[in-house]
């Protein structure tokens, strides 16, 4: 890519992308409403194609467009009012979309010294995307995630070495949580994905439209990434 100065070799996975060279209105429209039926049986709190489904999407298209724009990302939070309500399977459906496997998942470190070594080594490794699963109820916020959500570079020492690492920061966060609870300036640097199911046990749902919807996405990954890639386009056509 010119601007982004990456390679990325067409890979079998890949082949069959199909994106309007030049996408109209309509084009995003039709990719917007690919992606939004392959999730729309989430109890979104804000309803079909609400802010919460739009925050969700602009997670999605955060990692695939991430070297294409200057600046953080802000940490994305998928959150319900109850067990079971999808939380998990949504930050599935973006890493398996974007990647074509789930996003890498780990529990939130309990302080900040943890926290900081936790994001050294992810930016050491070169991790794209990370996911903190299920907060605890001591919910999210302390100041070494504070600072790795409003800089795109990094540097502290490498945990069991002597030397440090001084280099890029450019992992999109992801987290989940029954009702947590984000403490500190933390707040000002999440989006929320809020989910809002009215049953005692949502794990218990039948009827939905796609059934599997992991595997689907995988199955139909290049027309859904494709979806994805005319809408990052459609964006930039629009000036």
């Amino acid at each position: 890519h010119q601007k982004s100065r990456l390679f990325m070799p067409k890979a079998a996975v890949l082949n069959g992308l199909s994106v309007p060279s030049e996408p109209s209105k309509a084009d995003v429209a039709a990719a917007v409403d690919k992606l939004w039926n392959l999730v729309s049986d989430f109890p979104f709190k804000s309803g079909k194609k609400g802010a919460d489904f739009s925050a969700w999407l602009a997670g999605l298209l955060s990692i695939i467009g991430r070297r294409l724009f200057d600046g953080p990302v802000p940490l994305h939070l998928i959150s319900a009012n109850i067990r079971g309500s999808g939380k998990s399977n949504l930050a599935k459906l973006i890493g398996r979309i974007a990647f074509g496997y789930d996003l890498k998942a780990s529990a939130c470190p309990v302080n900040d010294e943890e926290m900081r070594k936790r994001i050294t080594a992810i930016a050491v490794s070169g991790l794209e995307a990370a996911l903190l699963d299920n907060l605890s109820p001591a919910g999210l916020g302390c100041a070494s995630l504070d600072a790795a959500l409003t800089t795109t570079t990094w540097e502290d020492r490498i945990l069991g070495e002597s030397r440090q690492y001084s280099g890029p920061l450019l992992v999109v966060w992801f987290a989940t949580a029954n009702n947590p609870k984000v403490v500190g300036d933390t707040i000002r640097r999440v989006l929320p994905i809020r989910l809002d199911s009215p049953l005692e046990n949502p794990e218990n749902r039948s009827g939905f439209t796609i059934d599997n919807i992991l595997r689907y996405a995988l199955a139909h990954r290049v027309e859904l990434l494709s979806a994805a890639l005319t809408i990052l386009l459609g964006y930039e056509i629009a000036g």
